[in-house]
């Protein structure tokens, strides 16, 4: 391959979502994929010299507009949206709308802004400054909606590692972020993020609800949009008495970092653990996890960082009796591993283990 002929794909693909001109957003900005793999072999791009591939939306029924610009190719480079087209052309992807032409692009924008609105049943209302979000809920019980989601999925392979796209399975819940921008004597939407979760059964006669993906677009990102739909989520899912817990699938840690401080704010909240010391009883940490609907390991975390909070770590006795009961809990979750070493090795690979998971925590605890 010739110098220069060679680029990586993340930092050459631009991603928009669009909006008319004369719509007030200050978040109508560029934005990379995380994860091209799914359409480029080791995320780069073979051929072209100073390439830009523009993968642009429509902001609310997210029409596809691709197109590429390149200073140089080489005779035999194969254009860098053929991935695209392939994609989308294929029985998965049937239906998804999409043009290679800016002007019809454009047409489509106008369209969408006019006649588009969220699908399923709003939620949840939320505002941030002068923005105001909106939350829906869907399933695939909807033939249209199923179609929407297929457009949607395109930002799962791009924003989530090893994502794998979802069966038509219609007991799926698929939760959507807008921000309403007024226009006129109307209002037009744009995507900030989605949620896709499933009811698993939580026996005898219970749901265990799992958040299967979970995505906040870069453009909203750091803004607390994350944490207000994480915490808008559980709040509905413990109004629905059908729902004994709520689990997450595979959380990567930025996701896991807002989930503890998400549930942990609730917690403090309510005044449970507020003066609790360790160790505390079996039958509390059921009454924790029961009430707040978290899975045993999200309840452990939970408990174990409000009881450092509450630790007077200056008092050794004290200190200790945390110590000693968080590396109890660590000790049974690795007992399988820590059984086939030397005992030695064992207490400190447990030490080890005990001061990253306390230095966590702590981190936590300055958030919130």
């Amino acid at each position: 391959m010739a110098a220069g002929f060679e680029v990586q794909a993340n930092e050459v693909v631009h991603i928009r979502l669009v909006q008319p001109e004369d719509v007030a957003t200050h978040f109508n900005a560029e934005f990379h994929p995380e994860f091209s793999y799914q359409f480029y072999e080791d995320e780069v791009i073979k051929g072209h010299r100073s390439l830009r591939v523009q993968v642009e939306f429509t902001a609310g029924q997210l029409f596809l507009y691709i197109a590429e610009q390149a200073e140089d190719s080489q005779t035999r480079a194969k254009s860098a949206l053929e991935p695209w087209i392939h994609h989308l052309d294929t029985d998965i992807y049937s239906g998804i709308g999409y043009t290679t032409r800016s002007d019809e692009f454009r047409r489509r924008v106008e369209k969408d802004a006019a006649t588009f609105k969220p699908h399923g049943q709003k939620i949840y209302e939320y505002s941030s400054d002068e923005d105001i979000f909106e939350i829906y809920e869907s399933s695939f019980e909807s033939e249209a909606f199923q179609d929407y989601h297929r457009r949607l999925e395109l930002f799962s392979l791009m924003f989530i590692d090893g994502a794998r796209l979802l069966d038509a399975d219609r007991r799926w819940r698929v939760f959507t972020l807008y921000q309403k921008h007024k226009r006129n004597m109307s209002h037009v939407y744009s995507l900030v993020g989605f949620a896709s979760c499933y009811p698993f059964l939580f026996y005898p006669d219970k749901k265990r609800m799992r958040i299967s993906q979970f995505v906040i677009l870069p453009p909203y990102q750091n803004r607390g949009n994350g944490s207000r739909f994480y915490a808008a989520l559980m709040d509905h899912f413990h109004a629905d008495k059908e729902i004994a817990e709520v689990g997450v699938e595979q959380p990567n840690d930025d996701f896991q970092d807002m989930r503890d401080r998400c549930d942990i704010r609730r917690i403090i909240e309510t005044g449970v653990l507020a003066k609790d010391e360790a160790p505390i009883s079996p039958e509390k940490f059921l009454e924790v996890r029961e009430k707040f609907k978290l899975s045993k390991m999200q309840a452990a975390r939970c408990c174990e960082i409000l009881l450092l909070k509450n630790c007077k770590t200056n008092v050794e006795e004290k200190y200790r009796a945390y110590r000693l009961f968080v590396k109890e809990r660590l000790y049974r979750q690795n007992l399988s591993d820590l059984a086939t070493i030397p005992r030695a090795e064992a207490v400190q690979q447990l030490a080890n283990v005990y001061s990253a998971l306390e230095e966590e925590y702590r981190h936590i605890l300055q958030k919130i």
